[in-house]
């Protein structure tokens, strides 16, 4: 007999590669809200603080402050507003008695559209003051705020808001012509 062919092989199929998985992306740290920038309170009623050689008390909070001393040695001086260490810029609305009493540096002086109030001998003795402008918004001198400013020399303008004037307010400016 014949042999019978032998059948042929069949090849088998060879396994084929599985797909390597794609890399799963590690998951990213989903970004926490920022914290929001938490704002400083600001400086209550009766606080103090100073900036550079001046000492503010709070009047209103947030908003308004006294100039209760300053020790310039500048010759010129605006009295407006004022940043606080609480970061809140504060109207100057009023200068404490004695604010400024007896600065010998002191030539000119310039007070604000904030400022209200004058309070006694805020600038009483300073001899070499020669000039003082007044902000729109001042309602009142007191008691000797300008005594003894004998440097005075130009005649002063007060603005048609202020309700009052104290005793001798001006005393001993014996060189301004005319307020």
């Amino acid at each position: 007999p014949e042999p019978s062919p032998s059948p042929e092989p069949t090849p088998s199929p060879s396994p084929k590669p599985s797909p390597s998985p794609e890399p799963t992306p590690s998951p990213k740290p989903s970004p926490s809200p920022s914290p929001k920038p938490t704002s400083k309170p600001s400086l209550s009623v009766g606080k103090t603080f100073t900036s550079g050689k001046a000492a503010y008390q709070v009047t209103k909070a947030g908003a308004a402050v006294e100039l209760t001393k300053l020790k310039s040695t500048s010759a010129a001086v605006t009295i407006n507003t004022v940043k606080g260490k609480d970061g809140v810029e504060y109207k100057v609305t009023s200068i404490g008695p004695n604010a400024m009493k007896g600065n010998k540096k002191l030539k000119s002086l310039r007070i604000g559209n904030n400022v209200r109030h004058i309070d006694a001998y805020a600038f009483s003795g300073c001899t070499n003051l020669s000039t003082v402008t007044f902000g729109k918004n001042v309602t009142t001198i007191r008691l000797g705020a300008f005594k003894g400013c004998t440097g005075l020399r130009t005649p002063i303008t007060l603005p048609d808001s202020v309700e009052g004037i104290g005793i001798s307010a001006f005393a001993g400016c014996t060189n301004i012509p005319a307020i």
